[in-house]
């Protein structure tokens, strides 16, 4: 199981971003919801090796799906970047150890 935090935002409250993460028997699986269009960047990387996931951008309104492997890492940092730099927010992507 993974618990998701927002680490870190200037970004106005319009542009909401919804983030779920669902671990799978060989990948974690992290959905993202954008409700109003806006050209982000989105970078994934993992506290491990500091590797990078995901570096991709969002021209529209829309979601991604990541699929990613979740074995020997113990968190991420996922970090949505306005293109003109303006604005961002991080999260921080933990696994909860029961």
């Amino acid at each position: 199981m993974y618990a998701i935090f927002d680490a870190e935002s200037n970004m106005p409250s319009q542009y909401a971003i919804a983030v779920d993460v669902h671990p799978t028997d060989n990948a974690l699986l992290i959905n993202m919801d954008f409700e109003h269009p806006l050209e982000l960047e989105v970078d994934l990387r993992d506290h491990k090796r500091n590797s990078l996931y995901a570096d991709c951008q969002n021209h529209d309104s829309g979601a991604y799906r990541l699929e990613l492997p979740s074995f020997e890492v113990s968190s991420y940092t996922l970090r949505f970047s306005e293109s003109s730099g303006k604005f961002y927010r991080v999260f921080r992507i933990m696994k909860a150890f029961c």
